[in-house]
């Protein structure tokens, strides 16, 4: 059987066996996931059928970022609805990182003969620049908790955690 013959969806399942021998989080592999699971839905509606590893191409990778900066965000979300404006720089890019994670890959375990994205530029995002908090605003914003009680005090907790450590809230609730 010709390798190019093969559901896409059928080399994400190996692919998904894959990142998990390799220990990746379930966050990341559900991220990864996910973000596969969009990119052969939007080739199966823009080829009305089941995509196979041939339509796997630079082209297409290219056709699904430029529709996905033109169309709305949160389009077929679980938990929000959709809104008209493009979806994000940092999305477009978690979204082609995995698509270039994939391809290698693919191109490593020799399912393809070349490295099919090796050559595509990730997209261009903006530097986002975070400012810190003041030392006049974290007091503030400490001096606003009560830790008389139980919940204050595991708020006060958290955030001082937060802010000494510099953690994502995801990564502190965890």
């Amino acid at each position: 059987m010709n390798k190019n013959d093969v559901l896409l969806r059928e080399y994400v399942k190996l692919y998904e066996l894959a990142l998990s021998y390799e220990g990746k989080t379930p966050d990341t592999l559900s991220i990864y996931l996910k973000n596969l699971a969009a990119f052969c839905r939007y080739l199966e509606e823009r080829l009305q059928k089941p995509p196979m590893l041939s339509d796997f191409t630079t082209d297409a990778v290219v056709a699904y970022v430029t529709d996905l900066r033109l169309g709305p965000s949160y389009e077929n979300h679980p938990y929000h609805t959709t809104r008209p404006k493009p979806v994000s720089p940092a999305t477009i890019d978690q979204r082609v990182r995995t698509l270039k994670g994939f391809s290698t890959w693919l191109y490593e375990k020799r399912y393809t003969r070349m490295n099919i994205l090796k050559l595509l530029p990730r997209p261009k995002t903006p530097k986002l620049v975070i400012e810190p908090l003041t030392d006049d605003e974290v007091k503030r914003l400490l001096a606003s908790i009560d830790t008389r009680s139980p919940y204050g005090t595991r708020n006060y907790a958290i955030i001082v955690t937060l802010l000494d450590t510099g953690i994502r809230l995801a990564s502190c609730v965890a």
